[in-house]
């Protein structure tokens, strides 16, 4: 059903052998199934292609399994905006998905604590002409949304120090990697030129400065090019102006 987005199973399973860490399309149409519910995709318009309206999408279990829920997950990126952009070439790129939950839940949890801090406002005694009164003092809770994004920086700051190291790791690997790729390259090409015969080492000079030379004749060659092609030009805007001027006499 759902093979058109998700490509062949077998291709999907070895995907997942080798990557471990993104999430796929193949994971939403397999938990439509096991999970017997619609799934809602939602994919943030950010840096948006045409490819990727099938992400935004609904997927539904196949027949004969009939979905009695519906669930709502939308996709992000492990990492922060500046991050993740260094990554991708300046994109947004997102790479897995995550539940989104209706507030209405955390509400009714919530619900107890809010009751007990409204039904009593702190007071304060005060004087006012001779007259002792009572001052309300409104105390202030922060809304659940606004505890539940406290908790979720407090997560990102924890997390964000590990993915930061772990990227840190990858690139010092990467550069290390290269050096090392260059300096057998190095060790490889000193070593055959020290076997080299006296007449391949001449061989070899002489195949040098035939490129060398072939590679600054094609240098003069475009620059020539380039020259009459600015000649031409401004012969043809000379022949243009001396036209004009014969029309205005």
């Amino acid at each position: 059903m759902y093979s058109q987005y998700v490509g062949p199973v077998d291709i999907a399973i070895k995907a997942i052998c080798k990557n471990y860490t993104f999430s796929e399309l193949y994971e939403i149409a397999a938990l439509c199934n096991v999970l017997r519910c619609n799934i809602r995709s939602v994919y943030p318009k950010i840096d948006f292609q045409q490819y990727m309206v099938v992400w935004d999408n609904v997927f539904m279990p196949v027949s004969p399994i009939i979905a009695n829920c519906n669930i709502v997950i939308m996709w992000s990126n492990a990492l922060n905006e500046k991050n993740a952009r260094e990554a991708n070439n300046g994109t947004w790129s997102q790479n897995h998905f995550v539940p989104l939950i209706p507030a209405g839940i955390h509400n009714d949890s919530n619900n107890g604590d809010q009751s007990t801090s409204l039904a009593v406002t702190p007071e304060k005694r005060a004087f006012k002409n001779n007259t002792v009164t009572q001052i309300r003092i409104p105390e202030f809770q922060s809304s659940p949304s606004r505890r539940f994004r406290s908790k979720d920086s407090i997560e990102n700051n924890f997390t964000q120090p590990i993915i930061s190291d772990a990227m840190d790791k990858e690139k010092n690997d990467k550069k290390e990697q290269r050096q090392n790729r260059l300096e057998k390259k190095r060790e490889q090409s000193g070593s055959s030129r020290r076997n080299e015969t006296e007449e391949q080492h001449r061989l070899r000079l002489e195949k040098n400065r035939e490129q060398t030379q072939s590679s600054r004749t094609n240098e003069l060659e475009e620059k020539r090019q380039i020259r009459l092609e600015q000649q031409r030009k401004r012969t043809q805007t000379n022949r243009v102006k001396k036209k004009l001027g014969k029309t205005d006499a």
